[in-house]
């Protein structure tokens, strides 16, 4: 990414003018130098990180916009395209998980548990997390994480990973209710609000705020009956 690598740059760039003030400081013309170098230097430096910020795109906005991509080329054939998995063929990830072994049932509560502790544990509130770092924290084959998830939940790891950082966030909107949005999805691990909206009109067809205002109000509707 070249922003990356200009912001890098600005960074030395900044240091070396930064290095050589306290020299020109005792020279006047070295200062009239080093002076419109270092203002230079700091616009060039502030330049590349507003670049690089207006450019950066979450990781979760990422793999939606590339499951979007796939979805019309995987469905061609119902629109009368053509499938490239058609006539009986696999899909690749449908083959190699055909050609695996299945998981045991000892191997499956054992994943189950790890899965279940990494839940527990906060773990799916990093929104950096992913297959590898996933199965580096369970000390479980990434291999192994896969066939679970296709053979025993029959998801992949985005949806089981958004789902349950889904299910946390509306268990946290009812048990703080002054929370917003923001602060829901930066504690439940989406990598931006954006995200969290998306999931909730898909699942819900409403906002999280509407969500939260229609629970509130049954819930507060329910203790009046009970009083």
């Amino acid at each position: 990414m070249p922003y990356v690598r200009y912001s890098r740059a600005s960074v030395i760039i900044l240091w070396l003018a930064v290095l050589a003030m306290p020299i020109a400081i005792f020279s006047t013309t070295l200062l009239y130098i080093v002076g419109p170098a270092v203002l230079l230097a700091l616009l060039f430096f502030n330049l590349t990180f507003i670049a690089l910020g207006s450019s950066y795109i979450p990781t979760e906005e990422l793999l939606y916009k590339e499951e979007e991509s796939i979805k019309p080329n995987v469905e061609c054939g119902a629109s009368g395209g053509v499938n490239p998995f058609s006539d009986g063929q696999k899909s690749p990830r449908e083959a190699t998980t055909k050609r695996m072994n299945p998981i045991s049932e000892e191997r499956r509560v054992f994943v189950q548990q790890k899965l279940d502790e990494w839940c527990a544990n906060g773990g799916y509130k990093d929104s950096n997390v992913n297959m590898l770092t996933l199965s580096r924290t369970l000390c479980i084959s990434k291999n192994e994480l896969s066939l679970f998830f296709d053979q025993c939940l029959h998801s992949n790891f985005r949806i089981w990973l958004s789902e349950i950082r889904f299910n946390a966030a509306k268990k946290m909107m009812l048990e703080y209710p002054d929370y917003n949005n923001d602060i829901i999805s930066a504690e439940c691990g989406f990598s931006c609000r954006t995200h969290l909206y998306r999931i909730f009109k898909t699942k819900e067809g409403c906002s999280p705020t509407e969500w939260r205002d229609f629970h509130s109000t049954d819930a507060a509707q329910n203790d009046s009956n009970w009083a």
